[in-house]
């Protein structure tokens, strides 16, 4: 039982950074005139959660270790819902770029958690059902997918009861409550063994590429 929810764990993880993505999609630009911020700024504010997460990757490439799984698995989501939190919180900060670099801050700390997490959850989930791991790429980007799509509407919906900070205390308040769940439930696994660590420099790496 356990290694089942430690699968459905992994997937409501990825579903809630899909609605992290797509949720703000509906009312953002609304407050964001408010704030009076331009459109240029929006859009740099929705890029900063891939971008952060693109250029984390690129570092966790070359120093993420396997003793490091769980540490990025239970930190980065938490961080990545309490960003969320954060941003809804932004509501009652001043406008202009106050607003916006406050924003794309939470943005950036919340595509690094994310990344944290998307980094790790194989190493981590893999190991407790080896024998489904080739089912879990497409368990987990469903995941992603269906928050993702489910985010506008969702958001919309709870936007329109409880205001601009409720969708992201909600997305976020849900995130780190999966996030302790996993910590508690999923056991700690691995089937990996490495004798040496080392780490790789990009030049290295670079010149093995054929």
């Amino acid at each position: 039982m356990r290694d089942v929810l430690g699968y459905i764990i992994g997937v409501m993880l990825f579903a809630t950074e899909g609605l992290n993505v797509s949720m703000m999609a509906p009312f953002f630009p609304l407050m964001a005139e408010e704030k009076l911020i331009s459109e240029t700024v929006i859009g740099i504010v929705l890029a900063g959660f891939d971008t952060a997460a693109f250029l984390t990757s690129l570092i966790l490439i070359f120093y993420m270790r396997e003793k490091d799984l769980w540490f990025f698995f239970c930190v980065g989501p938490f961080i990545s819902g309490i960003a969320m939190i954060l941003f809804g919180v932004l509501e009652w900060a001043p406008k202009g770029y106050t607003f916006a670099l406050c924003s794309l801050g939470c943005r950036a700390v919340s595509g690094i958690g994310a990344c944290f997490g998307w980094a790790s959850i194989y190493g981590i989930v893999v190991p407790i059902k080896p024998e489904w791991s080739m089912q879990l790429g497409t368990l987990l980007s469903g995941g992603y997918g269906v928050g993702t799509v489910m985010g506008p509407p969702v958001g919309s919906f709870i936007y329109n009861f409880g205001g601009y900070i409720m969708p992201f205390a909600f997305a976020g308040g849900v995130q780190i409550l999966i996030t302790i769940a996993a910590f508690f439930i999923i056991e700690r696994k691995s089937n990996v063994r490495v004798e040496k660590s080392k780490s790789i420099s990009f030049l290295r790496f670079f010149k093995s590429i054929p």
